[in-house]
């Protein structure tokens, strides 16, 4: 049962700064942190941003009955430094209703926001009115059981179910961890390539066709689904732009620090782009790719698998789980950010005929020229997956309709027929 709280304020309303503690210039002083630990306790950690404190603080002077209505970042609803905050807000209070930005709403700032509304010492079981952008669009009521909500690991699905993202029901007890690991790397990676970047143009003939020592460099930017970019397109990298940017191993082996970690990384694998409609996925088979920040690398346990893993990372079932999970903490309410923790707990259908085809089809995807070709294979590699997870035939419909407009609308599948 929460705690009443027998005196306090009728209302407390705010609109606290949004203080990132990961960032030098936004982070809290070393005396400021002590005193909100000795305070709070577990609820709060290092990276705790501070608008999440300030709610906490808020609850914590309401009374029995009464309301506190609070903006804070939509991280807030899905990181994993808030989760504390969130699980001690539900032992006081209801969440009642909650607001969710459809885009920046403040001048200056690309934030995405919400407002949730708490009732403290509510009741445990609710409806939970919930509205979108800054005309208020109502969405479908929500039952809510809080003891239950306080033991999920985010309130991202009641963000995703406001946005329209299809609801599924999954069997299996696999997941991605028990056939594969996956990796994301640090910014030391990023910056220690400051130097060593090369364009594949500069290089002498024989050096261009060096691949082993002057492997190219991927960015999110590159990678489409089932499709590489590189030398088409160009990319940023360490605020340069580059139209077919390599790394010079050579260079690295004589000053440089990343030569272990380059030749870690230059083996067969799947890369995972971040911040996307559906989630992106390529396959290096040959390991010929050097993936850069903030791309994940998955490896499959066993070299067969690569392309199964492959097509379960690209299908609707796990884009849909993802967004649902984890909604609110990419740079958009449109894209997906998974951390590499959170790709491990994606499930992984059992061994069968369905998800060989899914591997199949999302191979030969990825060997396509055409836009319309590798459409075709996509779609016959979702349908599979879908299969091989065992949605229902209403399940399955639903997302693959959910999951196909947001593929369609991908550069390199606009031209598609």
């Amino acid at each position: 049962m929460p705690t009443m709280h027998t005196t306090g304020f009728d209302a407390v309303v705010g609109n606290p700064p949004f203080l990132n503690q990961l960032e030098r210039r936004t982070a809290n002083d070393r005396r400021i942190s002590a005193m909100l630990a000795c305070r709070w306790g577990s609820s709060i950690s290092a990276y705790t941003d501070t608008s999440s404190t300030m709610l906490l603080l808020a609850v914590s002077i309401a009374k029995a009955g009464g309301r506190v209505g609070f903006v804070l970042p939509q991280s807030f609803l899905a990181s994993r430094d808030a989760g504390p905050i969130r699980c001690e807000v539900l032992r006081h209070a209801s969440l009642e209703h909650l607001w969710l930005a459809d885009g920046p709403t403040f001048e200056g700032t690309d934030i995405l926001t919400c407002a949730p509304t708490l009732h403290i010492a509510g009741p445990r079981h609710t409806v939970l009115h919930t509205t979108l952008s800054l005309r208020f669009d109502s969405c479908t009521p929500i039952n809510i059981d809080h003891q239950h909500l306080a033991e999920q690991e985010t309130w991202a699905p009641i963000a995703a179910r406001a946005r329209g993202v299809p609801s599924i029901s999954i069997e299996t007890t696999r997941t991605i961890a028990e056939v594969a690991t996956a990796t994301a790397d640090f910014r030391d990676q990023y910056y220690g390539l400051a130097g060593f970047i090369v364009e594949s143009d500069s290089l002498e003939p024989a050096d261009a066709d060096n691949w082993a020592d002057y492997p190219p460099i991927l960015t999110s930017g590159l990678i489409d689904p089932a499709v590489c970019r590189w030398a088409e397109t160009s990319t940023s990298i360490l605020k340069q732009r580059w139209r077919a940017p390599r790394i010079d191993r050579r260079a690295m082996h004589k000053r440089g620090e990343l030569g272990p970690w380059i030749a870690s990384r230059l083996i067969p694998k799947i890369i995972l782009a971040t911040q996307t409609r559906v989630l992106e996925v390529l396959v290096d088979e040959t390991g010929r790719y050097l993936p850069g920040l903030p791309l994940i690398t998955i490896v499959p346990n066993e070299a067969d698998d690569i392309w199964r893993v492959a097509s379960v990372l690209a299908s609707p079932v796990a884009s849909a789980l993802a967004l649902t999970r984890y909604t609110g903490v990419a740079m958009s309410v449109d894209s997906i950010k998974l951390a590499a923790r959170q790709v491990l707990t994606l499930p992984m259908p059992e061994p069968g005929p369905a998800l060989d085809e899914a591997a199949k089809n999302f191979r030969e995807a990825s060997k396509q020229n055409t836009p319309s070709e590798r459409l075709r294979f996509l779609l016959a590699s979702a349908e599979a997956s879908c299969r091989a997870f065992g949605l229902s035939s209403e399940e399955h419909a639903d997302v693959m309709q959910w999951w196909t407009a947001r593929l369609k609308r991908n550069r390199s599948l606009r031209d598609a027929h």
